[in-house]
């Protein structure tokens, strides 16, 4: 996360942030404005091949479970997107000039349904990079069953649901 205020991080800052941790993802998430009020739905930026997956698959989740457009998946040289050294994308979670939409991201419940789907791209991309989790019969921890990936994951400790973890590859 790169900010846990309401406070502007400097674009340079936020890719600088992303670039420094080890196989990271970088999502950056948004709500789209457009001078025609009707303008509405979602859609995914990226950049570059490596953030086209992670986009392809974050788009398809979202569209899986919120009744809006599919305004698709996008190519845009913005500066997070050009400058992260990782798979990078931008989601558009809908538009604050439609007053629709704009009420749908007053209410928890649809930002907490637009986050949780981007969550499930993220775990999508991430199970095609590493190989399934399983649990250990002792402690009950999830483990990759690969000894060369093998990273424990208690996601009862990191408050997370049982089904809702992400994993990183030991350097």
């Amino acid at each position: 996360m790169t900010r846990s205020q309401d406070i502007f991080i400097p674009l340079a800052v936020r890719s600088a942030i992303a670039n420094a941790e080890h196989d990271a993802i970088f999502v950056s998430i948004h709500y789209n404005a457009a001078r025609r009020p009707g303008a509405h739905g979602i859609e995914t930026y990226s950049e570059n091949n490596r953030g086209a997956v992670l986009a392809a698959r974050i788009q398809r989740q979202i569209i899986s479970r919120v009744s809006t457009e599919n305004r698709g998946l996008r190519s845009a040289e913005y500066y997070v997107l050009r400058n992260c050294r990782l798979p990078a994308v931008l989601v558009e979670c809908g538009f604050l000039t439609n007053p629709s939409e704009a009420q749908l991201a007053l209410t928890t419940s649809y930002r907490q349904q637009v986050a949780e789907q981007i969550g499930a791209g993220i775990i999508e991309q991430r199970q095609f990079a590493f190989p399934p989790l399983i649990r250990t019969h002792r402690t009950g921890r999830l483990v990759h069953r690969n000894k060369k990936h093998r990273k424990v994951v208690d996601s009862e400790r990191l408050g997370l649901s049982p089904l809702i973890f992400l994993t990183a590859k030991e350097s």
